[in-house]
């Protein structure tokens, strides 16, 4: 498929709530579907950027296979043992009902605050696979993409992992396979050698 142009924050492609419709309309257990993600560079610097970044794999944004709700989490803290990826903002689709247990986006992080909020309804709620073996929408990477930005994301992974723990201890009813996933993850961010920043 073409694409002329692309905005920065990315576009639908035709269809895009197709089968999270009918998923969710067939199944009132599940709390949110995700599809997979294509991207469009503005510029070979944005792509050059992004691969340096260590995002070379990242052609195509999906998980490697399907997986039931129960698993996703696993996945998402990357200790499935079979099923690696992630999914975007840009090809989720949730009901309402699940910010009610999951929370909101944590205001005081500005970098990655998407990826812990899916964690959090990951681990709560029921997200199902939707179409991940061909895109649903199109994110555009340009130059200054925050996330090739390492030395900026340093600054928010201590509050990130932090505010996740609180999150953790706090909520009540959060499946025994999703806390030992949150905690086998925190404990090896731990483990790293490298320096952390102070949680603000």
């Amino acid at each position: 498929m073409r694409i002329h142009r692309v905005p920065r924050r990315g576009r639908y492609l035709p269809n895009r709530f197709e089968k999270d419709r009918e998923i969710l309309q067939s199944d009132a257990t599940v709390d949110g579907v995700y599809g997979a993600i294509g991207i469009h560079y503005e510029s070979e610097e944005a792509r050059k950027r992004f691969h340096d970044a260590g995002y070379a794999h990242q052609e195509f944004l999906t998980v490697s296979a399907p997986v039931p709700p129960e698993e996703l989490i696993e996945v998402l803290f990357r200790c499935h043992p079979k099923v690696t990826g992630q999914f975007s903002t840009i090809g989720l689709t949730v009901r309402k009902s699940l910010f009610e247990r999951s929370g909101v986006f944590d205001e005081q992080l500005r970098l990655t605050q998407d990826t812990q909020l899916w964690r959090r309804m990951a681990a709560v709620g029921r997200l199902a696979h939707g179409s991940i073996d061909k895109s649903v929408a199109i994110r555009g990477v340009h130059g200054a993409n925050r996330m090739t930005n390492k030395v900026e994301q340093q600054k928010y992974q201590t509050h990130w992992w932090d505010s996740l723990d609180d999150w953790f201890r706090r909520t009540p009813g959060v499946p025994e396979r999703a806390r030992l996933a949150y905690q086998q993850s925190y404990c090896s961010f731990w483990q790293k050698p490298e320096p952390k920043w102070k949680s603000r």
